[in-house]
């Protein structure tokens, strides 16, 4: 095992275990958020928002949630705000796992 080879492995474990997190965070955010709106069940909406791999789960939600008033308290505020600081931190190190990942790929693929 080469350099590279090990490369594309770390960078296929920080996806994975990245993309693990986004699904824990992104449930979190939309259970706070379904909890704040009111709506009935928040847990099966948290869990119907991430189905689906082009986002179908999400959009529903979305949809949703627009006929009802958020009333968020200042602690549910700070702690939607961290989520979405920790999911755009996801973001960023899924996408530069991405970018070694591809330079790691291009000697194999010569």
């Amino acid at each position: 095992m080469d350099t590279s080879d090990i490369l594309v492995l770390f960078c296929c474990g920080m996806i994975l275990i990245g993309s693990m997190f986004l699904c824990y965070y992104l449930y979190s955010l939309v259970l706070i958020d379904a909890k704040a709106r009111g709506l009935e069940r928040p847990k099966f909406w948290a869990l119907v928002s991430l189905g689906g791999q082009s986002g179908g789960g999400l959009l529903l939600y979305l949809f949703k949630r627009r006929n009802y008033d958020v009333h968020l308290t200042p602690q549910e505020q700070a702690a939607m705000d961290q989520l979405k600081r920790k999911i755009l931190a996801i973001f960023v190190m899924m996408f530069l796992a991405v970018i070694f990942f591809i330079f790691a790929m291009m000697p194999k693929m010569v």
